[in-house]
């Protein structure tokens, strides 16, 4: 399965929070290394997609990045899409929603670490 080019959209502080840690960890051309990382650990953290969708519907998602996913995490993200679609056959976005989850789950793991450093 080869990579696949998308775009997401995204509120706009979750989009400066994701470009400041991304470029930190992998330089200026790493946001989408970033995210296939995000989506590699959200399945190991979160394999029911408890978290998937929690705060959407509440935020305005008005930035759009494009992205590159790799085989891996498109094939990942499809197996999730079908999970999402059997708990909730009418969800909206089932990849943007998949996305954020995994952004902000690594987001929140990077804080983490950073107040642990401090």
């Amino acid at each position: 399965m080869p990579s696949l080019r998308t775009s997401i959209r995204l509120p706009t502080d979750l989009k400066e929070c994701l470009h400041t840690v991304a470029v930190a960890e992998y330089g200026q051309r790493g946001i989408s290394r970033w995210i296939n990382d995000a989506v590699a650990e959200y399945f190991t953290v979160d394999p029911g997609l408890d978290l998937v969708g929690v705060g959407d519907d509440i935020v305005v998602k008005d930035q759009i990045i494009q992205i590159r996913l790799t085989a891996d995490a498109r094939e990942r993200l499809e197996q999730g899409i079908a999970l999402l679609r059997r708990q909730d056959p009418f969800i909206k976005d089932p990849l943007g929603s998949l996305l954020r989850a995994a952004i902000r789950l690594k987001l929140d793991k990077a804080d983490t670490v950073s107040a642990d450093v401090q």
